[in-house]
This record gives structure tokens, C-alpha cells and sequence, in this order.
């Protein structure tokens, strides 16, 4: 397919690299700010364009921006051809309905980004605005991963809540543990198996039969040894008592 991409972060990088490997053209690259288009467009060939007006003539437009940029550049964009899909989990198909063509979703499951080099597995989940449209996108996301599936508005948005429990909370809780550990002068490499192997067991078993430490064990003096130790780091303390009660309800 011959594609255009709007936008120049993670994704937009992402994507083309993904779409060139699949064999597809990308013909231009279109964003604000001029350069970091040029730098985009210089590894793929492409050209590169300065604002969202004059998009060359493709078969796939691919809005890669930010969620609240979407609507703004659809009430901007006008096409006469193709398909134009946008890359968020939490925003309706129908955001680009002001484009004036067939519309829809190709978004990527994962934590993007460009920087560090390698891509991980990517599942994309797609929709569009007519069974045409949905399955032209399928099979363009069949180019780029092994796992695509359909999802509407509401399902994306529920997995896209999913997604940030699953990555995001789990990420910031690691980060504290971090912070916690460089300010008591802990090696935070020390923890770095347990974490390895946490995230290795919960890829192989649902998480809600592998939990263990001291809540899920009902161990009371540990709990408020622990609690003791975090008065001075109070968000963390915080954090810690809401955990360590919902894992215990979910144990009752």
C-alpha cells in the first residue's frame, strides 16, 4: 500500500519502520514541526511536509498523534481517496468521520518506543467505520503482526483501561521501588530477578492464582512493620494500604 503518516513520535516511527519491513511505500511524512518530519521521512524514503494540508494522493493515511490532537486534524484534514485510520486505543472510529472518507482504528496494543531500538511484539486492534473498511484494515495490520483483532469503541476503551493497569501502574510502582531503593542506598539490581521472574509467571498462569507476599498470607506484624517504615514516604504508604486491601478482598 502506498501510505502517508501524520505525526513523528514513537508510533509514527514505529510504523513506518514496521510498514517498510511488510513491503509497503511510505510516501510522505506530515507533521508540525518540519524537521523532526524530515528526519522521520530521510528513513523511509518518503517526503517530508510541513503542516496537514496537500497530503499526497495514498491508499492509507495514518494519524500517529496524540489523543486530544485527533479531533483538531480531522476538523482540519480533507481527503478525496483512500482510508485514514487513527493509532489510539481510547478515541472513537468516528473522530475522523470530517476526513470525507472511509475511517477507522489501527491501534497498537503496547508501549511504545522509538529509542530503544528494538520493537516488541505489537497486537493491533482495528476497526472501522463499515465491514469494508474493517477488513482492509485487518489485513494491512496481518502485514505488520502475527496478532490482530477487532475491537469497537467501548472494547477499546475498556482495553485500553486494562492496558494501563497492566503497564503503566505496574511500571510507577517499580519507579517508586526504584526511588525507595536509591535513597536507602539499596542495589535495586538485587530485585531485578523477582521482577523478571514475576512478569515471566503471569505469562504462563493468571495472575489472581500466583500472588504471594505478606497480604495474600494475612501476615499482620510484617504489614505493620512495613507501614512503619513508609511514614516518612507517604504516597508510597498510601499506595501500599490500598494494595495490601485489595489483595486481601480478592482473597476472601
Amino acid at each position: 500500500m502506498d501510505i502517508v503518516i501524520i505525526g513523528t513520535g514513537n508510533v509514527a516511527h514505529v510504523l513506518a519502520r514496521l510498514a517498510m519491513q511488510a513491503g509497503h511505500r511510505i510516501l510522505q511524512v506530515a507533521g508540525r514541526d518540519i524537521e523532526k518530519a524530515r528526519s522521520l521521512a530521510m528513513t523511509c524514503g518518503a517526503q517530508a511536509r510541513k503542516g496537514f494540508a496537500g497530503l499526497a494522493i495514498a491508499d492509507l493515511y495514518i494519524m500517529a498523534v496524540s489523543d486530544t490532537a485527533i479531533p483538531k486534524l480531522a476538523a482540519r484534514i480533507r481527503l478525496s481517496a483512500g482510508i485514514i485510520a487513527h493509532t489510539a486505543g481510547s478515541v472513537s472510529t468516528a473522530a475522523l468521520a470530517p476526513c470525507g472518507v472511509p475511517h477507522g482504528v489501527l491501534w497498537p496494543l503496547q508501549s511504545i518506543r522509538a529509542n530503544l531500538g528494538r520493537i516488541p511484539e505489537i497486537p493491533w486492534i482495528v476497526d472501522g467505520n463499515d465491514e469494508h473498511t474493517r477488513q482492509s484494515l485487518t489485513t494491512f495490520a496481518g502485514t505488520l503482526s502475527g496478532t490482530v483483532s477487532r475491537a469497537n469503541d467501548m472494547q477499546r476503551r475498556e482495553l485500553h483501561l486494562a492496558a494501563v493497569y497492566t503497564s503503566n501502574f505496574i511500571n510507577h510502582l517499580v519507579a517508586q521501588a526504584e526511588g525507595y531503593c536509591h535513597d536507602r542506598g539499596l542495589d535495586f539490581e538485587l530485585l531485578r530477578p523477582i521482577l523478571t521472574e514475576t512478569v515471566n509467571r503471569i505469562s504462563e498462569v493468571p495472575a489472581a492464582q500466583l500472588q504471594t507476599g505478606p497480604a495474600v498470607r494475612g501476615d499482620q506484624a510484617t504489614l505493620r512493620m512495613h507501614r512503619e517504615m513508609l511514614k516518612d514516604r507517604p504516597e508510597m504508604l498510601a499506595v501500599y494500604r490500598l494494595l495490601t486491601r485489595s489483595i486481601r478482598e480478592a482473597r476472601l
